[in-house]
């Protein structure tokens, strides 16, 4: 019976795994965007969101914590 509690675990943080993986690909993104001349305005104010990820990834990490 633990191991069945394990699994489901596991499964039920693979979605937050996830969302930190959207959020540092999010920052990436920004970064790369501040180094990269010549992007549209419209892509630049569309990579500029990623600058989101940060706070994403400390509440999807903070949510792992409050679970374990």
């Amino acid at each position: 019976m633990p191991e069945a509690r394990n699994e489901m675990e596991h499964d039920k943080l693979k979605f937050v795994d996830t969302l930190r993986a959207l959020a540092i690909i999010g920052v990436l993104l920004v970064h790369v965007s501040q180094h990269v001349d010549g992007i549209n305005g419209w892509i630049q104010k569309g990579l500029s969101m990623g600058a989101k990820g940060v706070a994403l990834f400390y509440m999807a990490s903070a949510f792992t914590l409050f679970l374990l």
